[in-house]
């Protein structure tokens, strides 16, 4: 997750290609983030137990 004040459309795409899962943008609302890192946890979590399953 990347957290910055440089919003432009490059810093976004910059971002994405080098692997962040989420982009956000000040302001930050502490809450939004504190969902965000939740979805990308349980994201993380469905993942492995997709890749435990499938061997």
């Amino acid at each position: 997750m990347v957290l910055t004040a440089d919003t432009t459309v490059n810093a976004r795409r910059r971002a994405l290609a080098l692997g962040a899962r989420d982009f956000v943008g000040k302001p930050f609302d502490i809450v939004e983030i504190a969902l965000r890192i939740a979805n990308l946890l349980e994201m993380q979590i469905l993942y492995e137990r997709l890749s435990s399953v499938r061997t």
